[in-house]
């Protein structure tokens, strides 16, 4: 059997598993649904205060908790004649071993420099090493590195970057990311592409 071959089994391998794993959290998420909503019943007939109202104030204390973890590590900005913009703030949490890139203008969540450059050249190859690092036995799987897009339509609003303890990670991302966002939004404001 030849390299490629060896390859392709290991890809059509790899897929099967994902692909089952996604089957089993389809179910258990309509489980949970379903147990909600037998919870939620019962809390109305008990209570004049819906569930969804006591979760929404847990939430909030939780999202006051979580932002008080969280320091501001980095700004992207961009200088030209007119002064500074700021394109993104970077925060970290180490607590949570996270790395929050927050972005403050209009960035298209399918320019190709943030594909292409930022996500598959820099998150998604630390990823691919952290999921080696699992298989090897270096690291839990819960300890290797993630990564989630939040798009508000076609614009990027945040990059969220779990299990992202090493400094060197950071830098290496801080300075992906900035390189990125500035040569995307200079191309944005002379009239360029998007892309």
């Amino acid at each position: 059997m030849n390299m490629e071959s060896k390859e392709l089994e290991k890809l059509a391998e790899a897929k099967k598993i994902l692909t089952q794993r996604l089957e089993e959290l389809e179910i258990e998420i309509r489980m949970i649904r379903e147990c909600i909503k037998i919870l939620d019943e019962e809390l109305l007939k008990k209570s004049f205060i819906s569930a969804e109202k006591l979760i929404e104030s847990r939430e909030k204390e939780v999202v006051k908790e979580v932002a008080s973890y969280e320091k501001e590590y980095a700004k992207i900005t961009y200088r030209d004649v007119s002064g500074e913009k700021s394109i993104a703030k970077i925060y970290i949490d180490e607590k949570m071993k996270r790395m929050k890139i927050k972005i403050e203008e209009e960035i298209p969540a399918e320019a190709s420099l943030i594909k292409n450059f930022l996500i598959s050249g820099v998150l998604e190859k630390m990823k691919l090493e952290d999921e080696e690092r699992v298989d090897k036995g270096e690291i839990k799987p819960d300890e290797a590195l993630t990564y989630t897009l939040k798009t508000d339509g076609n614009k990027l609003k945040e990059i969220i970057i779990d299990n992202i303890d090493k400094e060197e990670r950071r830098i290496r991302v801080r300075n992906a990311a900035k390189w990125a966002f500035t040569r995307l939004y200079e191309s944005m404001r002379s009239g360029g592409s998007d892309e």
